[in-house]
């Protein structure tokens, strides 16, 4: 996994797959506070 620091604030990127069809999404924000994950239904779809 490659992370990058942007302004303070760290970024990767994700690879979703769903029923055996993957998808990237690039620039994700890695929160280490969050409690939960979300991604957008837009980015998701591709």
């Amino acid at each position: 996994m490659k992370i990058n620091l942007v302004d303070g604030l760290l970024f990767t990127s994700l690879v979703l797959t769903h029923r055996g069809k993957s998808t990237i999404i690039e620039n994700v924000i890695i929160d280490t506070g969050a409690s939960r994950t979300i991604i957008s239904i837009d980015a998701a779809e591709k």
